[in-house]
């Protein structure tokens, strides 16, 4: 089974005054890695992300804020500091 996960930026301002420090590129990056794993979590490996957040005893939600948390962080790490 094949999806499309459409992904759009917001059209208000942002709240916080320095994410306008983020280049358009890095944005770009991220938007690829969290189209990625949002298709491997409910798309074709929708099973595999079950059963690892079952066995964590956590939610799929959580499993998935966590590892993009982690992916881009350590991009960030590398990266900008």
């Amino acid at each position: 089974m094949k999806s499309t996960i459409i992904i759009s930026t917001p059209n208000r301002p942002s709240q916080h005054p320095d994410a306008g420090n983020f280049d358009k590129e890095f944005r770009q990056e991220i938007a690829v890695i969290i189209h990625d794993v949002l298709l491997k979590a409910y798309g074709s490996q929708s099973g595999h992300v079950q059963k690892e957040a079952s066995r964590r005893r956590t939610s799929v939600e959580r499993l998935l804020a966590a590892y993009l948390t982690r992916i881009i962080m350590d991009k960030v790490d590398r990266e900008y500091i």
